[in-house]
């Protein structure tokens, strides 16, 4: 009987079959020429297919200690060619797949064969031995029917056929056993061990968002567009999106980027490879992004302050109402897959911040916990910012899609992390808040030299206001993961919060008398102007609610007027008073600025004559004076065009007591000029003082003589692009069986 030598084990995938022993790559039977390095590569990511296969395994097996070479490069090169060998691309992987940093992955199904090659000749049947073959296997006699010796022509002829039906049966078992190996045998979906890694952007990055094939991490830095993909070192910046971008999101193939312009203009799409973005349609408002409908078709946004819900084609279109409810600016829905049954989303519609679920087709909702921004995750949970702002931290919630409904009780992800994102492999990605900065409130003279420090160094301070005798100072700062409003005693340094809400409260003003202050709040969901007692006594009271983002700029010395922001679609930032309605109590709204230009900063002249405001309807940024309340005699004080000053005149304006200058920011420098009002508004001459800190704000005393400013100690860490594939392997032996 003859022998066959049995081939070393075969693997398959596609078109491709690959032999350990001889070192060869076939396509379709034919031989792929492939250099060693490359092949033996292909050979270490088939061991362990489905799984990563780090660089630090690839440089020890690939090359030996004493070897020196530019491994980086090396090793890319490599991994170049075999993509080469194999028609592959890094940008839609069939077969290897990058992981940005970390390694290499085989994706593609495998089938293997063991011990048994492909193809083997089976044992001749005869009379011949071991030492030779016998005459009926040589070639000339393949395929021939002969006798069996020691048997008639018959019997042999029926033998033949008892053979060739044993052999077809044997072959039907073969093929069985070799298809029921390749259902088998095939790499199925591989849960991924729990890994992480980080990147953190040269300049600060604002709302990453993972691609849904987990390839590509858009965000914005800079005003611009990025994509970091993670199987390349640096990421990619959209130079042709020249209209700014915000709040970016993917479709759910992972080839366009949707966005948002600046200003909230348009809705705008980019494919992913970059060049010319797309107008989608035209936006109603404050717009914090949307969500691509899962078969692709529609996206859904909210757009408005307060927010409504819309629908647009994905292709453009005009936008069509979906939900007709006044709901938070900021409100970001997510769709949530297929298996939901219908089109459903979750969002958050308003302050409190709780999550809700809407189907999109009957308008049918459900609420489901506190807080905003959820995602979907394939691990089955909603991922979502526990209490809607940033510095609450990100939680999950187990979440069925299929009943619409909580499967379990929320739990703490990341205590400070934000804007969650998951791809459809379960790779989670969120911004991680930077190292807090210390800022300190400080007295600076008119030369800019330090002569004194009010309180201790804190984390975050924000817009300030000195109060009318100077003895104290109210802040908007940040303590223990929520913005308040604070009082500081000038003298002693001590400190009282004012306000205790879990939103943000900001942008301080004294009343005349130095009893109260009025402040800018988004308790409601829109930003309203609400009103306490200086000293702590009472409750807020609400002073104003409308569907613009309203804050305070400043009393009338009588008490009879507050001058305050809003905005709107058609004229953006505007500066509106509100004036008591005599005898009745109460307060009436009247427009005092509502042009096509920005108009903001505003502050009343001591003897409430006047209104110092700043304007971009020049084109830059200026410092203008009017007469109140009629608005009317408009004079230019700044002089920030002629100078050329790119980041223009007017944040923060001020009146000295005395009404006799004005202070505020050209550039950087903190410019005084001098004035006079009475009989009439006339212009002096200017003096620039010295440079601001970063921060910018700061007040004046009385006397013009010295001011409050906020020195930046210690500046807070960039953000962090935080990564996590697998992220629910952490939590699964903690949450299991709940």
């Amino acid at each position: 009987m003859t022998s066959s030598k049995q081939s070393p084990g075969v693997i398959r995938f596609g078109v491709f079959e690959v032999d350990l022993r001889s070192g060869e790559l076939r396509k379709d039977g034919l031989k792929v020429r492939l250099q060693e390095q490359p092949f033996r590569v292909l050979a270490l990511l088939l061991e362990k297919p489905g799984e990563i296969v780090t660089r630090e395994e690839l440089r020890e097996k690939l090359w030996a200690p004493d070897t020196y070479v530019d491994f980086d490069k090396s090793l890319n090169t490599t991994v170049n060619k075999l993509r080469e060998a194999l028609g592959d691309s890094a940008e839609n992987p069939r077969f290897v797949q990058t992981l940005h940093r970390r390694g290499y992955r085989f994706i593609a199904p495998v089938e293997r064969f063991g011990g048994v090659g492909a193809q083997h000749a089976a044992p001749a049947v005869g009379t011949g031995t071991s030492d030779g073959p016998s005459p009926t296997s040589t070639p000339e006699h393949a395929g021939v029917p002969h006798a069996v010796p020691g048997l008639g022509p018959q019997r042999s002829q029926r033998f033949q056929r008892i053979g060739l039906l044993t052999a077809v049966a044997l072959l039907g078992a073969v093929v069985g056993i070799i298809v029921w190996q390749a259902l088998h045998s095939a790499v199925p979906a591989i849960e991924a061990p729990l890994r992480r890694f980080a990147f953190t952007p040269r300049t600060n990055a604002f709302h990453p968002v993972i691609s849904p094939n987990g390839r590509h991490i858009a965000y914005v830095s800079g005003g611009k567009l990025w994509v970091q993909d993670l199987d390349r070192e640096e990421p990619r910046a959209f130079e042709s999106n020249n209209v700014g971008s915000n709040r970016p999101f993917w479709s759910p193939d992972s080839k366009f980027i949707g966005f948002i312009t600046r200003g909230w203009e348009d809705m705008r799409k980019v494919a992913v490879e970059g060049g010319a973005s797309i107008k989608l349609c035209q936006l109603l408002g404050p717009t914090n992004g949307g969500t691509w409908s899962p078969d692709g078709s529609s996206i859904v946004f909210g757009s408005g302050n307060p927010s409504r819900l819309y629908e647009v084609p994905a292709q453009g279109g005009s936008p069509k109402l979906l939900l007709d409810q006044p709901m938070n600016f900021r409100v970001v829905p997510h769709f949530l897959p297929r298996e939901s049954g219908g089109r459903s989303v979750v969002f958050a519609p308003g302050q409190p911040a709780q999550i809700e679920v809407l189907n999109v087709d009957t308008i049918s909702r459900d609420v489901l916990t506190a807080g905003a921004r959820a995602v979907y995750s394939s691990t089955g949970h909603l991922v979502y910012q526990a209490g809607g702002r940033n510095v609450d931290g990100l939680w999950a919630l187990p979440f069925s899609p299929e009943t619409l409904n909580a499967a379990g009780e929320p739990f703490p992800v990341n205590e400070n992390g934000s804007s969650p994102s998951v791809a459809r492999d379960g790779t989670l990605a969120y911004l991680e808040a930077g190292e807090p900065g210390l800022r300190q409130l400080t007295w600076r003279d008119r030369s800019g030299r330090a002569v004194g420090t009010i309180g201790r160094p804190q984390p975050e301070i924000g817009a300030l206001t000195l109060s009318p005798d100077g003895s104290r100072v109210a802040v908007a700062a940040v303590e223990n993961k929520n913005r308040d409003i604070w009082v500081h005693e000038v003298a002693s340094g001590l400190k009282t919060r004012l306000t205790f809400h879990s939103s943000t409260d900001q942008k301080p003003v004294w009343s005349p008398s130095g009893a109260s202050l009025a402040f800018g709040s988004l308790r409601n969901g829109t930003g309203d102007i609400f009103t306490k007692a200086a000293d702590g006594a009472g409750e807020v009271q609400e002073l104003l609610s409308t569907a613009g983002l309203d804050y305070p700029y400043g009393w009338s010395r009588d008490e009879k007027y507050l001058l305050y922001h809003t905005n709107t679609r058609v004229t953006r930032s505007d500066i509106w008073y509100l004036q008591r309605k005599e005898g009745e109590g109460g307060y009436e709204t009247v427009p005092f600025l509502n042009t096509a230009a920005d108009e903001q900063s505003a502050s009343l002249s001591p003897d409430s004559r006047f209104v110092a405001y700043e304007s971009d309807e020049s084109g830059s940024s200026e410092i203008y004076v009017r007469s109140f309340p009629d608005g009317g005699g408009k004079r230019q004080v700044s002089t920030g065009g002629e100078r050329q000053v790119t980041t223009g005149a007017g944040r923060l304006v001020r009146w000295r007591g005395d009404g006799k200058e004005l202070f505020y920011r050209e550039g950087n420098t903190l410019v005084a000029v001098s004035v006079t009002t009475a009989p009439g508004f006339s212009v002096g001459g200017a003096e620039w003082l010295f440079d601001l800190p970063p921060s910018g704000f700061f007040d004046v005393s009385a006397d013009g003589q010295r001011f409050i400013v906020v020195e930046t100690l210690k500046q807070r860490g960039p953000p962090t692009i935080r990564v996590v594939q697998n992220w629910y392997e952490e939590f699964r032996d903690q949450h299991a069986g709940k």
